[in-house]
């Protein structure tokens, strides 16, 4: 069972800060309900959605849970766009181990030298890039990129340029 809160009504009953005392009413869902969908072109290149109900999205996050370890200490960047799947756990994963989540904004993202910054600011623990992104980051380097935690970049980064960072 949930709750529905209508933060959609500009002002009606939602303010921010204080409770919102017009409560739409309740939902009553099962593990087989819809948790959102998610458009693909897939392997066929014709867009369609593909909808995954509450039980999978919960099995995805407790496995990245599992697989990466995450506790109450950690802290998750979600840096991935709200349109891939990603985001689903970087959202949701570290709130649902008691850990905490932060969000980037896209000024951020698409400068790689002040999203290592941030990121060490904001002493993430676990942040999911791809190779791509990854290799803009290392070309754009920063002495801050050596700061996150040795074990996250060191996991990050192939024993090549591991190599070349030390050497700059």
């Amino acid at each position: 069972r949930g709750d529905i809160i209508n933060v959609d009504g500009r002002g009606e009953g939602f303010s921010p800060g204080s409770p919102c005392d017009k409560n739409p009413g309740t939902w009553d869902f099962r593990k087989e309900s819809l948790a959102y969908v998610i458009y693909t072109s897939g392997s066929s290149g014709t867009p369609r959605g593909a909808m995954v109900e509450h039980q999978g999205m919960m099995n995805h996050i407790f496995a990245k849970i599992r697989d990466l370890g995450i506790t109450t200490r950690s802290i998750i960047a979600q840096n991935a766009s709200q349109t891939f799947d990603i985001s689903v756990w970087q959202f949701f994963a570290g709130l649902a181990a008691g850990g905490r989540t932060v969000i980037y904004s896209n000024e951020h993202i698409l400068d790689p030298r002040a999203f290592s910054q941030r990121s060490v600011k904001d002493g993430i623990t676990i942040l999911e890039v791809v190779p791509s992104y990854l290799s803009v980051m290392l070309d754009s380097y920063h002495p801050d990129f050596l700061k996150l935690p040795r074990n996250l970049w060191r996991s990050w980064v192939p024993f090549q340029a591991r190599r070349s960072i030390r050497g700059r």
